[in-house]
């Protein structure tokens, strides 16, 4: 939720903005734990659409490679 939340102030998007999130890691534990908790995420961090999902050809207006964890990987893109 940090991550998203720090990509939101770097894309300076309004506090009350709906988004679009897309993510995907290859780590299966990372994953599970993500679709788990994925209602609270998208929530708390005001998200109107939290996709799990390679990169695509979409444009975003952030995005990251990130290591949330040693060896486990994950990409976020947001946009408007």
């Amino acid at each position: 939720m940090r991550q998203i939340q720090d990509m939101r102030k770097e894309a300076g998007y309004k506090l009350d903005q709906k988004i679009y999130c897309q993510w995907h890691s290859d780590s299966k534990e990372l994953s599970a734990a993500i679709l788990k908790w994925s209602d609270m995420i998208e929530g708390d961090t005001l998200l109107s659409d939290f996709i799990n999902g390679p990169h695509d050809k979409k444009k975003y207006d952030v995005e990251k490679e990130l290591e949330l964890a040693p060896q486990m990987p994950i990409w976020v893109g947001i946009k408007k």
